[in-house]
């Protein structure tokens, strides 16, 4: 089982990489995602210009308790979008930002181009749950916005005890560092398609 309480600091750049692929690629999912932008967010993680932190949201009875509760067709939720499993992450997630933070949160609210499946309402904290198969809308929230925290709550590990957040936080310059990586991305493609 993953330490609930580790921070992905000192990690060789394989070790992170795969701590990251598994934070957006989790459940019976395999690995089909862009591996470049995967290897772009490890990359940001050991030059420090992002931090990453792993902690837990809730344990795995409580997640089962929100499974069982949307088994019964008559409770009425607002987080609709997705599978039972996926609905109870995002529940859980906004009980940890009220009681932990306290953060209020809303579900699906657009963001960037996204609609982000759990958001605080100051906007400031950004939740992606389950199976991600967008890395790049993470880098894209931290490009184009305000936000603080992007934390990402995989699904559970069938052998875990803990429902686990892997909370992202940029340093003071990653915004700008991630836009002129981007134009220089952009201006290397342009290059390319003129000759």
């Amino acid at each position: 089982m993953k330490s609930s309480t580790a921070a992905v600091t000192s990690r060789s750049n394989m070790d992170t990489y795969a701590t990251v692929r598994d934070a957006f690629y989790s459940g019976q999912f395999d690995f089909t995602g862009d591996a470049q932008t995967i290897r772009d967010i490890a990359f940001l993680i050991d030059q420090k210009d992002l931090e990453l932190r792993i902690f837990p949201i809730a344990t795995k009875a409580a997640y089962q308790k929100e499974l069982s509760n949307l088994e019964n067709p008559t409770r009425a939720h607002d987080a609709a979008g997705g599978s039972n499993e996926h609905i109870a992450l995002k529940l859980l997630t906004a009980k940890y930002l009220k009681n932990e933070r306290g953060r209020g949160s809303r579900y699906e609210y657009p963001l960037c181009g996204y609609y982000p499946d759990v958001v605080t309402i100051d906007g400031l904290i950004v939740a992606e749950c389950g199976h991600t198969h967008n890395a790049e809308k993470m880098l894209a929230y931290f490009r184009q916005s305000a936000i603080e925290e992007c934390i990402l709550i995989p699904y559970p590990d069938p052998d875990g005890e803990e429902v686990l957040g892997y909370s992202f936080t940029a340093s003071e310059g990653l915004c700008d560092f991630l836009a002129f990586w981007e134009s220089e991305k952009h201006a290397k493609l342009r290059k390319k398609f003129k000759r």
